[in-house]
């Protein structure tokens, strides 16, 4: 989950109306991009390396706006920021180079993007002990880390393989997404009870 969404921002009744929307956007891209690499292992390189471009450049926009938009409440709203240009720069790297990128180059892209992203929402999840999705963020934290690690490692070992690990994360953590993503539209209709806070 490519989003600021900790408690302190998930307090924020206006914040959640804001962003649940392309949350949810991008919860459903996600399962999507994830659905179609693990149904379509040999799907050609060049289709996946655009919809892995356009995936990273909505992600890092998402992490670019929570990040400024969490500013003011503290946090790891510099690590998102970060994140978010990160994943913009490679966006763009990406779809000016698609064509000339290597499977092994965009399998290394890939993980990194996995890694960081990882990183970033497991130190979150440690962290802030008001984090609003705790465990559920730490959980693709860890998923992140592995499947960038996997990918770094071992960036051609097996294209079928490659594509089964960027699918299983796109599936898993774009339901994770999803699920936020309606947690975020419940606050943005009702708001947090006070016993949440």
């Amino acid at each position: 989950m490519d989003m600021d969404i900790s408690n302190t921002t998930l307090n924020d009744k206006e914040f959640a109306k804001g962003v649940w929307g392309l949350a949810l956007l991008r919860g459903v891209l996600l399962v999507i991009f994830g659905f179609m690499t693990v149904i379509w292992p040999h799907i050609t390189f060049y289709v996946l390396s655009l919809l892995f471009a356009i995936y990273v450049l909505l992600a890092g926009a998402f992490n670019l706006g929570g990040g400024v938009a969490s500013i003011a409440k503290g946090g790891a709203w510099f690590l998102r920021s970060v994140l978010g240009l990160f994943q913009l720069g490679i966006g763009v790297w990406l779809l000016r180079n698609d064509i000339i990128v290597k499977l092994s180059t965009f399998a290394i892209f890939v993980g990194l993007v996995f890694l960081i992203q990882g990183i970033v929402e497991l130190v979150e999840s440690i962290a802030n002990k008001d984090l609003g999705h705790r465990g559920l963020l730490g959980f693709t934290g860890v998923i992140g880390i592995i499947a960038g690690v996997i990918l770094i490692r071992y960036p051609i070992s097996s294209g079928l393989a490659f594509t089964w690990v960027i699918g299983v994360y796109g599936l898993i953590v774009g339901t994770m997404t999803i699920v936020m993503a309606m947690n975020l539209r419940h606050i943005a209709k009702y708001g947090v009870s006070k016993d949440k806070k």
